[in-house]
């Protein structure tokens, strides 16, 4: 994959690691509220914030090449729109090799197997 490419997969990438982090530091995430989290598109910097349920949130992060981005925040070059709600949309990486390092940065992909790891 291009080397530019790949820096934009890592914006994306970046993102949804300050999300998680965000929301593990949270005391909760309501179940039937809308919190605020960064878009996680590959506009480096993007200060848009999304809402999504907590049920929302788990759907987005079931797959680790999916992402939680503002409405017409997609890159054409690596995403393909999954999905577009009202309040935001879901995109994957449509590039094998961006899905694949998507995944494979994956902090819930990481930690499962770090568990599984685990005697």
């Amino acid at each position: 994959m291009l080397e530019w490419l790949r820096e934009l997969v890592m914006i994306e990438v970046r993102a949804r690691w300050r999300n998680e982090a965000s929301l593990t530091r949270r005391a909760s995430f309501p179940t039937d509220g809308f919190p605020d989290i960064g878009c996680e598109c590959s506009f480096d910097g993007c200060p848009t914030m999304i809402s999504l349920t907590r049920a929302e949130y788990e759907t987005v992060r079931g797959d680790g090449a999916t992402f939680a981005i503002a409405i017409h925040h997609e890159n054409p070059e690596l995403d393909r729109v999954v999905v577009e709600h009202e309040r935001y949309a879901v995109v994957e990486k449509w590039m094998r090799e961006a899905g694949v390092m998507a995944r494979e940065t994956d902090p819930r992909q990481r930690l499962l197997l770090t568990r599984e790891d685990t005697p």
